[in-house]
């Protein structure tokens, strides 16, 4: 996480004037300390620009003595990085120009060509033609532009935005003059520039050093590596701001001084000056006596003919004041990013204001097959993972305790796992009787332990062991994986139904299981097959109904609705029609009760 320095209002405007400071429209803050040895430091300025009292032991920024005040340990600042990308003008706009200058590792190469693309590597109606290359599942449309060599050594093209980008990435290719050819891909992250400020987000999660009611993290990407800011207050005249001390692409700036029930806006900018559109997101109260919250898995968009940006904008319009996102898995087509664009840039408008809670898929990992590697959704997400190698989390929201898994590390969810153990203990920590804290748990993981489906019941077995450790309290669990909506009838552990035949935290109730429709991708409607005297997870359906002669049934993308109040719980399930044909939202399944 970017560990963060604090300043109040009285002092934004200096931090204005830093960003827009003469160093130049990509310069960039370097910091040449280890940034996982940093700690969060908070303090104001005097109003004549010097530290109080908590700020005494830190030094100017610059030689210039703007006035801006960072942590000590901070020692290296150079306002000069320069690049190796530079794109310019720094505002680019479609159906304008962009002057791309390559200094990267292979300018000393005899020639260089530029491959670019526009948005998640697709295809756009301003341009008649382009070449494509397919990573895993997805097509990657790209341009190639033959680089000129400058005086000074750095290679220069000049290409044509389209109308409707939004972004351009790009990666370049060399060949020596004995003919030995190479690639700059950036580390596999590609070169990019934004169109759209940022270039992804900004959305909002919570980590171990925040917590719901008093602090929150801001995440966006920039195409230029930088300290981010964020700039924030109750009202839109903002006034405090919180500056990142991790330099990179990929920022996650905390703001630790919130308070409860109480609306903030806010702005991300990089160090060139470029700012967001103004955003906002309200603060939980301190026990929140209820809450709502949607539920989506498998957006899976590749860029055309996917529903993720319709069922985004639907939620964003409709369900503007819930309380956070639950996400469980796929939310990439492919680990790639030009992927991960194409899913924050499809919820632009919603994710900003509603803080995420995802967890991740086998599409979230490189090769589309279950993975461990899940270093692309920890770069992405910043939340209170057990460790670094283990992105799994626990999060109290007031009584409410939800519980992010990863069903890619199968073995760890066994009962000698890491993965189970730490659910054994969270579970454990939320007490019984008198003791109790946590009055509602929800858990979420991408592989669905009981699965009606055809597609992947047969994984259902490798995710169902951990299922032990829920009964009587655990409330609901969320996954997908099998693009088919489906709710099963209260279970206790290995499928047997509750004795109350209640969903609830009884003695006789049972663990209430959905899997959950597609949000954007290619909805299923096949059913394991029914074989006389087989017991199969299509049998504890309670949405939907089926016949023993049913092996299809009707499927849409969509998403849940979950609200929680005092003894009280509710679900809804919504339907918007599938790829081929789009329908106005519907409920398709929904129940209450009181627990």
């Amino acid at each position: 996480m970017n560990t963060v320095f604090h300043t109040q209002s009285r002092h934004f405007g200096v931090m204005l004037a830093l960003l827009l400071s003469p160093w130049g429209p990509l310069s960039c803050i370097r910091s040449s300390t280890n940034p996982k040895d940093e700690t969060t430091e908070s303090g104001s300025l005097h109003s004549d620009g010097s530290p109080d009292s908590r700020a005494d032991s830190l030094a100017p920024m610059d030689s210039a003595d703007s006035g801006f005040y960072v942590d000590p340990r901070v020692q290296e600042l150079d306002p000069y990085l320069e690049p190796e990308v530079l794109v310019s003008p720094t505002q680019l706009s479609g159906g304008g120009t962009a002057s791309v200058t390559y200094k990267g590792v292979l300018a000393g190469m005899a020639s260089v060509t530029m491959r670019y693309g526009f948005n998640g590597w697709t295809v756009s109606d301003d341009i008649d033609s382009y070449e494509y290359e397919v990573y895993d599942s997805q097509v990657l449309y790209y341009l190639e532009s033959t680089m000129s060599r400058q005086a000074d050594g750095a290679w220069y093209s000049s290409v044509y935005l389209p109308t409707d980008a939004r972004a351009m990435h790009m990666k370049f290719l060399a060949t020596s003059e004995d003919g030995i050819t190479s690639t700059d891909d950036n580390g596999s992250q590609y070169y990019s520039a934004e169109i759209s400020f940022p270039l992804i987000g900004p959305f909002l999660t919570w980590n171990g050093e925040t917590s719901p009611g008093s602090g929150i993290i801001v995440n966006w990407e920039t195409s230029v590596p930088c300290l981010g800011v964020v700039a924030y207050g109750t009202t839109e005249d903002l006034g405090s701001y919180a500056v990142g001390q991790t330099l990179g692409n990929m920022h996650h700036v905390a703001l630790t001084d919130l308070q409860s029930d109480q609306t903030y806006y806010y702005k991300v900018f990089d160090s060139a000056g470029r700012a967001s559109e103004p955003r906002s997101f309200v603060t939980p109260q301190d026990s929140p006596s209820s809450l709502d919250f949607v539920v989506f898995s498998d957006m899976q968009d590749s860029g055309s003919d996917n529903r993720w940006a319709d069922v985004a904008a639907q939620v964003a319009s409709s369900q503007a004041d819930v309380d956070l996102l639950l996400m469980a898995g796929d939310m990439a087509q492919v680990d790639h990013p030009g992927s991960w664009w194409i899913f924050f840039d499809r919820a632009r408008e919603l994710f900003p204001g509603i803080p995420l809670l995802p967890v991740p898929g086998n599409h979230d990992t490189p090769g589309i097959s279950s993975s461990t590697d899940t270093s692309s959704f920890q770069r992405y997400f910043d939340l209170p993972f057990a460790s670094e190698k283990e992105p799994w989390y626990a999060l109290d929201y007031g009584s409410t305790r939800f519980l992010g898994l990863c069903s890619e590390d199968t073995d760890s969810m066994a009962p000698d796992g890491a993965q189970y153990a730490f659910v054994q203990a969270e579970l454990d920590g939320c007490g019984k009787g008198q003791e109790k804290t946590c009055e509602n748990v929800f858990v979420a993981w991408h592989i669905p332990p009981y699965n009606g489906g055809s597609r992947h019941s047969a994984e259902q077995g490798d995710v169902r062991e951990i299922t032990a450790l829920f009964e009587g309290i655990v409330d609901w669990v969320f996954n997908g994986h099998e693009h088919l909506y489906q709710r099963m009838q209260p279970l206790r552990y290995d499928g047997v139904l509750a004795a109350s035949g209640e969903y609830g935290q009884g003695l006789q109730d049972g663990v209430g299981y959905v899997v959950l429709p597609p949000a954007g991708y290619d909805p299923s409607s096949y059913l394991e097959s029914s074989e006389e005297g087989e017991t199969s997870s299509r049998d504890f359906l309670a949405y939907p109904i089926v016949e023993p002669e049913d092996d299809i049934v009707d499927s849409q993308n969509g998403y849940v609705v979950v609200q929680v109040g005092y003894k009280s719980l509710s679900l809804v399930a919504w339907g918007m029609g599938d790829n081929d044909e789009s329908s106005d939202p519907e409920i398709v399944d929904s129940l209450s009760y009181t627990k």
